[in-house]
């Protein structure tokens, strides 16, 4: 649904359902998607009307999420809008919506001061108390459900023929760092299965943390008072934190030590680490993630993201000394940030 006349009759019953009378609307397009949002100005402010692609058991999650993040007193988000009957989402046949007020500003930019502020929500986020109900429907830490993934990517990587025809230049690279990945690998699974990172592991069973789920540049908001507001909330979960961190680190920091380290500074500012936790932040860092994203199998063929793999290659000596500042961070205290 994107054509105007369909989105001027949707409006209509989700106005409707919202009790909004008068207001005016546009839609908002993203990185990724020409139809990510709709704009709606009416009398009872700036809405922003977000179709949700899942099923509505996960829309009932993340909208629930979304609720009690807001009233256990989290506000770097927006704020989840609730229909006239009380529903926290609207179904209009196979298509479902949920509203939230409109944050207005500008995406992320380089600012360190920007970057401890993103910092500090992200750490606030994840000692934020919400009900918990997938403790009990899956008793595994979520970093490690997460690595167990990681790990199969990983195995997929190593199975790669070293020969193969018809490669172009930057899948050619690829192949040519192919002991690099697993030496980095290697590494990194040696010290994560380290007793006292797996300590720290283990304590996620009894303290599990919400996650935004997808921090990049474009879903950080800095609002004209300087304020940070996350957006796109959609993959919002109980979740590994750390990973989050990882991710965080990647999506917003570019690499760049300065800025990591405004970021990592910000969340400590909230929420201190202890060694071993920063041990184990860097130890995730320095798993090839993008470098297994970037690649897979469809039958006997090799499948590749280009677009991926080409900003691997762009970036990839800034990656390996952005990983020997984060053992420098792990290792060395405050003196490395």
């Amino acid at each position: 649904m994107n054509t105007n006349a369909n989105v001027s009759s949707m409006l209509q019953d989700v106005a409707h359902r919202y009790g909004i009378a008068r207001y005016s609307w546009n839609v908002e397009n993203s990185l990724y998607k020409s139809f990510a949002a709709v704009k709606i100005n009416c009398d009872e402010g700036t809405i922003l009307l977000k179709p949700f692609v899942g099923t509505i058991k996960q829309l009932q999650s993340v909208t629930m999420m979304l609720e009690e993040l807001w009233l256990g007193g989290y506000r770097h988000m927006p704020r989840l809008r609730r229909t006239i009957t009380g529903g926290r989402f609207v179904v209009l046949g196979n298509d479902k919506y949920y509203a939230t007020d409109w944050v207005e500003g500008e995406t992320l930019d380089e600012s360190e001061a920007h970057l401890f502020r993103l910092g500090g929500a992200l750490a606030k986020l994840h000692h934020q108390t919400i009900a918990d109900d997938s403790q009990s429907r899956n008793p595994s830490c979520p970093t490690e459900l997460k690595l167990s993934q990681l790990r199969r990517y990983d195995a997929r990587c190593r199975g790669i023929r070293v020969k193969g025809r018809g490669r172009t230049k930057d899948q050619r690279w690829y192949v040519s760092l192919l002991p690099q990945f697993s030496q980095m690998a290697d590494e990194a699974w040696e010290q994560v299965t380290n007793s006292n990172l797996r300590h720290v592991l283990e304590e996620e069973l009894y303290h599990r943390s919400p996650v935004h789920g997808d921090v990049t540049r474009f879903n950080v908001i800095v609002e004209p008072n300087d304020d940070i507001r996350l957006i796109d909330w959609d993959r919002v979960k109980i979740g590994s934190r750390w990973m989050e961190i990882v991710n965080a680190l990647s999506n917003t920091a570019r690499f760049r030590p300065v800025e990591m380290a405004a970021l990592l500074r910000g969340y400590e500012s909230e929420a201190p680490l202890t060694k071993e936790q920063r041990q184990l932040v860097a130890a995730l860092y320095r798993l090839p993630r993008e470098a297994w994203y970037a690649y897979r199998r469809q039958g006997a063929n090799e499948v590749w993201n280009e677009e991926l793999l080409s900003v691997l290659e762009r970036t990839w000596d800034e990656r390996v000394a952005a990983i020997d500042w984060m053992d420098a961070w792990a290792n060395g205290g405050r003196q490395a940030i």
